[in-house]
Parts: C-alpha cells; sequence; structure tokens
C-alpha cells in the first residue's frame, strides 16, 4: 500500500489542511510556525513506530476551539491509499 493523500484537521495549529497529495518526491513549505511540523506530526500518526498513543485535548486539539469540542470522534487525519 502507497499513501496517495492525507487531510489533517483539528490538531493544535492545522485547523484543515485540505487534501494533500504525495507524490514521489513531496515538499511542504511554509513560513515559521505555520504548522508544517504538525502535519508530519499527525501524519507519522498512520504508522508510528512507537506504538499509537491518543490525543492530548489540552496540548493537541486546537486553542481556537472550545475543550469540550475534543472527543473521541473528533476527526484528525484522514488519506487516501492505493495497492
Amino acid at each position: 500500500m502507497r499513501l496517495e493523500s492525507f487531510r489533517i484537521t483539528n490538531f493544535r495549529s492545522v485547523s484543515d489542511s485540505g487534501w494533500v497529495n504525495v507524490l514521489q518526491i513531496t515538499a511542504i513549505l511554509g513560513r515559521n510556525e505555520s504548522g508544517k511540523s504538525n502535519l508530519l506530526r499527525r501524519l507519522r500518526s498512520l504508522n508510528p513506530a512507537e506504538g499509537f498513543t491518543a490525543l492530548k485535548p489540552i496540548k493537541d486539539f486546537p486553542r481556537h476551539r472550545r475543550f469540550e469540542e475534543c472527543t473521541d470522534e473528533t476527526p484528525v487525519v484522514d488519506s487516501r491509499l492505493v495497492a
């Protein structure tokens, strides 16, 4: 299976990344503090080497959203895989 595209929502500084297509070489560009590392942190959760860890609502949920909006069903990462 190969990752074709992904979308990050409701994670730290990323409200909604929109769908990001992944090619053989993919570059993520942006200003300092624009959310590049947060995209990669959440993308790593698709296949973590250290095992799955749950989100920490206080640290990982966007600060501009209400704390009560963070539930176990809150979408964070979506991906499209191809064979």
